[in-house]
């Protein structure tokens, strides 16, 4: 049987890796957030870069397929430099697949409350989609700026040619990433043939 499962950075022992890959576990994926420990902090995830640096190193020696990683981006108070130093982590740590994500904001949340609590978001006011916290805090870089540097990072992340040799080479000697790329590959032509169809 072939899984996927979540890991948190700080708990993962060479051990704990290698047991999961030997019970199957294909892909897991980490939510490393930031590269910026200040940032971290103010998340209150209680990890270090370095930390995820190390776990991400042991999944990929456990010989787990697929390591896949979140980052979030545009805070309340983030730098542009720390921003971009999140954005160069990611090409830095060897994960086979970023997420990148622009902070929001949803009801129930302290930042949700908090904003309310300032008059930065009236009652009723994005309640059922929530919101990117830059669009509206005092100070943030701008949306379109942070919305921008992602689309640049994924762009620059997914063309690295050591980037693509690397992953051609890994999915040789995978079965499951074989698979998993055919299957990717089927989809995209199924894709262009109904948009051909509908055109």
């Amino acid at each position: 049987m072939e899984w996927i499962c979540e890991g948190r950075v700080d708990s993962c022992s060479n051990e704990l890796l290698r047991e999961l890959a030997k019970a199957g576990c294909k892909i897991i994926y980490f939510g490393i957030e930031s590269a910026s420990q200040r940032i971290l902090n103010y998340y209150g995830k209680q990890t270090t870069p370095q930390q995820s640096m190390k776990a991400v190193r042991k999944a990929r020696k456990a010989g787990i397929d697929i390591i896949m990683a979140s980052f979030i981006v545009g805070a309340p108070n983030e730098t542009r430099e720390e921003i971009m130093h999140t954005l160069e982590f990611a090409e830095r740590i060897p994960i086979d697949l970023p997420q990148f994500n622009i902070l929001g904001v949803h009801p129930g949340t302290d930042l949700w409350d908090e904003l309310e609590t300032r008059g930065l978001l009236k009652e009723g006011e994005h309640w059922e989609t929530g919101v990117a916290v830059c669009r509206i805090y005092p100070g943030a870089v701008p949306f379109e700026e942070v919305e921008q540097m992602v689309h640049r990072a994924f762009y620059h992340f997914m063309r690295r040619p050591s980037f693509v040799l690397k992953q051609i080479a890994r999915t040789m000697k995978s079965s499951f990433r074989m698979n998993c790329a055919v299957a990717n590959l089927t989809r995209i032509n199924n894709i262009r043939e109904n948009v051909r169809s509908v055109t």
